[in-house]
């Protein structure tokens, strides 16, 4: 049968089918790589995931909204993402797989929902499965399935939300995709706090084309679930916002305009720097825009959806950050490969060159250039996941084994609070700040040194940071005791992790501890200090 004998819907099921299999084969290689690495075990490459599986655990089992089961702590920058964990946990058991296999379903509705958004800019089935597979690598999705976060579900909510608002766009009577569009909207910043970018900039396009009832609207109810949390936060002690939010992303109190303008500047440019991707996507963007509205002459739902992502990107380039594994900008980059694709595909170049061979070359080239950072980024991330999956195995997973075995109802002092505050029930001083609202506050404050962690590690039986953090602020009693170093280490915050006891009745034991432990070490994990003397 040939191709225009073929059913449509037939033809239609391969411009989704072949990208599922693409995904779903890249994740079975990196997942064989990674266990035969990680000594059988399913390891994420982040940390910051066992941050939300401790807070689900604890959650599901003790009815603590916190990192530990101990006390309230407001550290999930994904209310929404938590809750489904500790929901799955309720009705499955505590898994620690239940990170991947929600982001293993989330990745085929994401393929699924970027096939349709394809199909209404009038792809053909190549066109479409091209530029899913480019997703595919440059977002990169295998990368954020390992992950173990939040970051595949907040692109589908996205993408949901952009496919809602070209149809509002384009058939204002339509109610139901207007509900829908609403519903979404609230949902996003429960996903993520950078959801309200979106949100915002959308509303502000509405509002500048008078339909003022649902640009307000859409503000109104993404701003419900903000206040509802925020005001729950501040009845438990805590601030408004999480302080995942706060202490990464504070601009800083008591500035003039100028000066924080020159630090929202410096704070874009940095981003641009550490994502240079970013860059390109926003020069395609700006090309796309100008393409499309040339050739429709009017503010249509395929120019409002550049329009939105540009301005989102530019919103979170602005005020959020770039982070390890491309995760804070993964939203971005697939929203914009997708909302890119109609007009790289169609871009016509015949009037600027004398043949169309030339023509098609050069429009080859423009989608080169615009899109080969992105995909070099993503595909040098997806190549390197199994090594973070083993950074993490290596450092934080040992130390959380150790911590289980000697620690495991005391009160330990860390930086990476992830993995020991999931597989252990240790009373834990986080230094970073994100579980220890007096560290958080300090740091807000300016005020962090020796003295404030001296009066909250009083209690603390032993130490586990990268004292390369905290290069002036360690009290001068802390004790070095051993340090475990990793090879290759590609995603966590040092390569070496130092064992200090934080008074002088402690540290015998820990010394003792940490020899008791040495075998047990991936023999790849190099040690260091007396502890190793006979």
């Amino acid at each position: 049968m040939s191709q225009k004998e073929t059913p449509s819907h037939l033809r239609n099921i391969w411009g989704w089918l072949i990208p599922l299999g693409v995904f779903g084969l890249l994740t079975a290689v990196t997942m064989l790589i990674a266990l035969r690495r990680n000594d059988g075990h399913l390891i994420y490459a982040q940390d910051d995931a066992y941050i939300h599986l401790a807070m689900a655990k604890n959650l599901a089992f003790h009815g603590v909204w916190g990192v530990t089961r101990y006390a309230f702590s407001a550290s999930s920058s994904s209310p929404l993402w938590t809750a489904m964990l500790a929901l799955g946990m309720r009705l499955v058991g505590n898994h620690a797989s239940l990170p991947f296999w929600y982001n293993l379903a989330l990745g085929v509705a994401l393929l699924i929902l970027g096939e349709r958004f394809l199909c209404r800019r009038g792809l053909t089935v190549p066109q479409r499965v091209l530029a899913l597979c480019l997703l595919i690598v440059a977002m990169p999705l295998v990368p954020m399935v390992f992950s173990g976060m939040e970051h595949i579900l907040h692109t589908v909510v996205m993408l949901a939300f952009l496919l809602a608002l070209e149809t509002v766009w384009e058939t204002p009577q339509a109610s139901k995709t207007r509900g829908l569009l609403l519903g979404l909207a609230a949902l996003l910043p429960l996903v993520r706090y950078e959801g309200l970018f979106l949100v915002a900039v959308t509303a502000g396009l509405l509002i500048f084309r008078r339909r003022w009832g649902l640009g307000i609207g859409l503000v109104a109810l993404a701003a419900l679930p903000v206040a509802a949390l925020g005001l729950w936060y501040v009845r438990q002690g805590w601030w408004f916002l999480p302080s995942s939010v706060l202490v990464k992303g504070s601009l800083g109190s008591g500035l003039g305009p100028v000066s924080l303008f020159s630090l929202i500047l410096r704070r874009f440019l940095t981003n641009l720097a550490l994502a240079p991707q970013m860059g390109f996507l926003l020069l395609g963007l700006l090309i796309g825009l100008i393409t499309q509205w040339k050739r429709a002459q009017r503010l249509n739902g395929e120019v409002m959806l550049m329009l939105v992502v540009l301005g989102t990107s530019l919103l979170h380039l602005a005020l959020a950050a770039v982070g390890p594994m491309m995760r804070y900008q993964a939203y971005l980059v697939a929203s914009s490969l997708l909302v890119l694709a109609g007009p790289l595909f169609n871009l016509d170049l015949r009037r600027w060159f004398s043949t169309p061979a030339l023509a098609h070359t050069a429009q080859a080239l423009v989608a080169a250039l615009i899109l080969a950072l992105a995909v070099l980024a993503g595909g040098y991330m997806t190549l390197n996941t199994p090594r973070a999956t083993t950074n993490i195995y290596h450092q934080q997973v040992q130390m959380a084994r150790f911590v289980r075995q000697f620690y495991n109802q005391s009160t330990v002092v860390l930086n990476d609070i992830g993995a020991v505050s999931y597989f252990t029930d240790a009373h834990v001083v986080d230094l970073a700040g994100l579980a220890t609202r007096e560290v958080a506050q300090a740091r807000l404050n300016g005020t962090f040194g020796p003295q404030i962690i001296s009066d909250l590690t009083r209690r603390a039986d032993a130490v586990m940071i990268y004292t390369a953090w905290f290069p002036e602020e360690l009290p001068a009693a802390w004790q070095i005791v051993g340090e475990w170093t990793i090879p290759e280490n590609l995603i966590c915050g040092d390569d070496t992790v130092t064992f200090l006891a934080p008074r002088a009745d402690t540290a015998a034991t820990l010394r003792t501890n940490l020899r008791t432990f040495a075998p047990y070490l991936p023999a790849l994990v190099q040690q260091r200090g007396d502890y190793l003397n006979p």
